[in-house]
């Protein structure tokens, strides 16, 4: 897996992204 910048800014969105829906579904 090639890590660019590009790809490593989406893969923070994704994850922030899982981290809200999760905290919004146990809320």
């Amino acid at each position: 897996m090639m890590t660019s910048p590009a790809t490593f800014g989406v893969g923070m969105v994704l994850l922030v992204g899982a981290l809200l829906v999760i905290l919004f579904v146990v809320l």
